[in-house]
C-alpha cells in the first residue's frame, strides 16, 4: 500500500497542468495509491479558505476527482494515536519536532504497513514508514547523499526548489 502525501496529491489536482512525469509515475505504480484523512482535510481546508467563485469551484471539482481516483482514505484510528504519541516524543527528544499533520500521516502509514510517497522526505526522516516499491518496469530505490534522493530539476518545487520525493529513482520529484 502506498500513501501519497498532500504535496503529491496537490500535484495530481492540477489536472492537465500537472507535471506529466508525476502523472506517469502515479499511473505506473503497481498498485492504486491511497490517501489519509489528514491529506484530504488539508486539501479541503485550502479550498475552504478561498473566496467563492470560479477558482474555488474548479478546485473543488479537481480535488474530488483526484481523490475519487485513489483506492481508499485511511483513517486516524486509536492505534494511530499510540504510534503518533511515540513518534512525537521520539522526535522531540532529538530536538527535531514534528508537525501534528506530519506525525498523523506517518502514524497512519505506519499502522497500516504502508509506504509513503512524499514531496518532503526530511519531514519524515527517521520515522517508521516504508519506501514505495518502484512502479512497473521502474528502477529500484535510489539514495543520494544524506540518505535521500537528490534535488529536483532547477526551477521545480517549493521555496528555493527544495521539493523532493522519498521514493524511487523514477519519481520525477526526486530526480537530480
Amino acid at each position: 500500500m502506498i500513501v501519497l502525501d498532500t504535496g503529491l496529491l496537490a500535484e495530481l489536482v492540477r489536472g492537465p497542468r500537472a507535471d506529466p512525469a508525476v502523472l506517469a509515475w502515479v499511473r505506473n505504480l503497481a498498485e492504486q495509491p491511497v490517501s489519509t484523512v489528514v491529506n484530504r482535510a488539508e486539501l479541503l481546508a485550502g479550498i475552504a479558505m478561498l473566496p467563492d467563485g470560479n477558482r474555488r469551484t474548479a478546485l473543488t471539482t479537481a480535488v474530488e476527482d483526484a481523490l475519487a481516483d485513489l483506492a481508499v482514505c485511511l483513517p486516524f484510528s486509536t492505534d494511530c494515536t499510540i504510534v503518533y504519541a511515540r513518534m512525537v516524543a521520539a522526535r522531540a527528544a532529538t530536538d527535531r519536532p514534528l508537525t501534528t499533520r506530519t506525525a498523523m500521516v506517518a502514524a497512519i502509514a505506519s499502522v497500516n504497513g504502508a509506504a509513503l510517497a512524499t514531496t518532503d522526505p526530511a519531514a519524515y526522516d527517521g520515522l517508521p514508514v516504508g519506501e514505495p516499491p518502484p512502479p512497473r518496469g521502474g528502477a529500484g530505490p535510489r539514495r543520494g547523499g544524506g540518505g535521500g534522493p537528490g534535488p529536483p530539476p532547477p526551477g521545480r518545487g517549493q521555496a528555493g526548489g527544495t521539493r523532493r520525493c522519498m521514493t524511487q529513482s523514477n519519481c520525477p520529484l526526486g530526480r537530480s
